[in-house]
């Protein structure tokens, strides 16, 4: 069963990317269009410093964090490499999207 669509929920961890990125950390916004992106911005719930990432190890890109929405489909969640789940959004203990974050972040492995 689908949690969400197009992970709506992001926003429910932009307070973790917003004290834990490093100035000008590369984000991928797993399922999260760039006009989103730039709204969560332009409303002040994210840093504007924080840089919109469209691969997660593109190396001209590669994303210091990724929030996403686990699911079956999710396949580019796995290929975030190495990454550890740092934190995430949970409904009753069922993951909503879950923040992967690379090694020197907090969290990260």
């Amino acid at each position: 069963m689908q949690r969400q669509y197009w992970s709506n929920n992001v926003t429910g961890v932009l307070p973790w990317l917003n004290a834990n990125c490093p100035p000008g950390a590369r984000v991928y916004f797993h399922e999260v269009n760039v006009e989103s992106y730039r709204t969560y911005v332009l409303v002040g719930m994210l840093r504007g410093d924080i840089r919109y990432a469209p691969d997660p190890n593109r190396p001209i890109t590669r994303a210091a964090v990724a929030p996403g929405v686990p699911r079956p489909r999710a396949g580019d969640l796995e290929r975030v490499r190495d990454a550890a789940a740092a934190t995430g959004l949970y409904l009753d203990e069922v993951p909503q999207v879950v923040v992967y974050a690379r090694p020197g972040l907090p969290g990260g492995p």
